[in-house]
């Protein structure tokens, strides 16, 4: 075993592309986001999703109050949308900025022009170092525009699928 660091770490998974979502919750009538790349399908009966969200982000402990969440699949039109949720300034403050959007059935912010959005409702929650590792189940979904292609990202910036 070889005395690795954090950085060469970030260097490996960085050279396995990922998909890039926005995590929406909704607390006191107000809707936000985050950006998620930490995202997978766990099972299909039932449908299950897990989402990994840092600890630091304000939308952490919202998400555990509340326990109902969306996950809105960006497409390669929507980096602004990846960025801007991704921030942590004051003045963001992972609130829906100028995005396009509807409230879902279960009360999270659902962003246009996605590929398509899930629904959830935390089933589980477990420790991951600096991240919560979250088990969503899946109450609701929509493939919107399935001839979109994928927000990509991969060695550390955005990526396009040739």
């Amino acid at each position: 075993m070889s005395n690795n660091s954090v950085e060469q770490f970030r260097s490996l998974f960085g050279n396995f592309p990922t998909g890039i979502t926005v995590v929406g919750v909704t607390f006191d009538n107000e809707p936000r986001g985050i950006t998620a790349n930490s995202i997978t399908s766990v099972s299909l009966d039932p449908m299950l999703l897990l989402v990994c969200i840092a600890k630091k982000a304000s939308s952490h402990k919202v998400l555990k109050d509340v326990g109902l969440f969306s996950v809105n699949f960006l497409s390669e039109n929507q980096k602004d949308a990846s960025q801007f949720f991704a921030s942590s300034s004051d003045e963001q403050k992972n609130l829906m900025g100028n995005f396009k959007y509807a409230i879902g059935q279960n009360g999270s912010p659902i962003l246009s022009d996605t590929i398509g959005w899930t629904e959830c409702k935390v089933v589980d929650w477990f420790p991951g170092g600096d991240h919560s590792i979250v088990i969503g189940e899946v109450t609701n979904f929509s493939l919107e525009l399935e001839s979109l292609k994928p927000l990509v990202y991969y060695q550390g910036k955005y990526s396009e699928l040739s």
